[in-house]
């Protein structure tokens, strides 16, 4: 049996979330919502969420695959 498919993100999904976040986030994530949405959308493949999270990582300065190597080591 396998397991189902992650859903790809949508603009709205991302949108949503960085607005409900705004105070969290670093201006260079927020200081232009729509056209960043767009921009970390239209580099993931349309959404694929790991790509999705390693655009959003990238512009807070971080590295995704560094990161959850810190944090969610077993």
């Amino acid at each position: 049996m396998r397991s189902p498919n992650i859903s790809k993100f949508t603009e709205e999904n991302v949108t949503d979330w960085m607005l409900h976040e705004f105070n969290e986030l670093p201006y260079e994530l927020t200081h232009n919502v729509d056209d960043t949405v767009s921009s970390i959308l239209s580099e993931s493949d349309d959404g694929i969420p790991e790509y999705v999270l390693q655009g959003i990582f990238e512009r807070c300065g971080y590295n995704y695959y560094d990161e959850v190597e810190r944090l969610w080591k077993l």
